[in-house]
Parts: C-alpha cells; structure tokens; sequence
C-alpha cells in the first residue's frame, strides 16, 4: 500500500502545471499496487479515469478532509484549498 498526500497534498495548484500524477498513477496500475490518495483538490477529478482503471485491478481510497463548511473560517486556515462545500 502507497500512501499518497499524507505529509504535502500531490494536487497542489502547480499539479495543473507539471501533471505529475497521471503519471504516479500509471505507475501504480502497472505495478498492480494498491493506494491512498490524501488531497483537499478538486484537480483530483481530472485523473479519475484512471483511478477508476487503479480500482479495477486493486484497492484505491480517496480521502478528503473538510475543515470547516465556513468558508471564511476556511480561508483564514488554509487560504490555497477549495470551499469545503465544493468538495462535498
């Protein structure tokens, strides 16, 4: 199991620039292996196909934390995410 996120979010704004995580995630389905995916980004919705093809061959979670449904109180914690209300 590879777990992906958990110290720095991979969907970082510059992910839409460099789009490292097709590639991660090509890898992961070549070698069958199983992951977690830790991000508070809607880019994420740009590589579910292949996290749908990840999932047809081996165990796949997305995990998304929502800090607050405020989102003032959002921007003032963590100022780079989308509203908790679009990730729901």
């Amino acid at each position: 199991m590879i777990a992906i996120g958990t110290v720095t979010d991979s969907y970082q704004p510059i992910e839409k620039e460099y789009e490292l995580m097709p590639d991660v995630l090509n890898t992961l389905i070549k070698h069958k292996n199983p992951a977690v995916i830790s991000t508070k980004s809607d880019l994420i919705f740009r590589d579910l196909d292949l996290i749908n093809e990840l999932s047809e061959i081996n165990f796949i979670n997305i995990a998304v934390t929502i800090t607050s449904l405020d989102d003032k109180i959002q921007k003032l914690i963590e100022p780079n995410t989308i509203s908790s209300k679009k990730e729901i």
